[in-house]
């Protein structure tokens, strides 16, 4: 078991899992800015918006994204097949927010506001 681990909790995950981050935030940002109704809490879209798509998108991005780049990214050992890309971009989609949270967080440490770093 620990062997699967240390082929999930990698720098391919981190990269993946930020990726996904990205791409989520900016179809959400695109999305929120185009369909007011999505940011509105009388609207039907808003319930869906918020409580289905939201949630679900890194999750189906993780997958899209794992199944379309087949051999230009570099996944870890074992998950070169078609389902091995998919399962590792779905678990990736989960843990993309969070991952986003620990590098943000360790970034942030680093750096002072006036934006130097701390060991300087």
């Amino acid at each position: 078991m620990e062997l699967g681990l240390d082929k999930l909790f990698c720098w391919q995950t981190v990269v993946f899992s930020f990726a996904i981050w990205v791409v989520t935030l900016t179809i959400r940002r695109v999305v929120e800015h185009s369909v007011p109704s999505a940011l509105n809490k009388a609207s039907g879209f808003y319930g869906w918006w918020n409580d289905i798509l939201v949630p679900v998108s890194p999750v189906i991005i993780g997958a899209i994204l794992a199944g379309s780049i087949s051999k230009t990214f570099p996944y870890p050992e074992g998950m070169q097949l078609l389902w091995g890309r998919l399962m590792f971009g779905v678990f990736c989609g989960l843990i993309s927010s969070k991952v986003y949270q620990i590098v943000w967080g360790v970034l942030k440490s680093k750096f002072t506001d006036d934006g130097t770093s701390v060991g300087a």
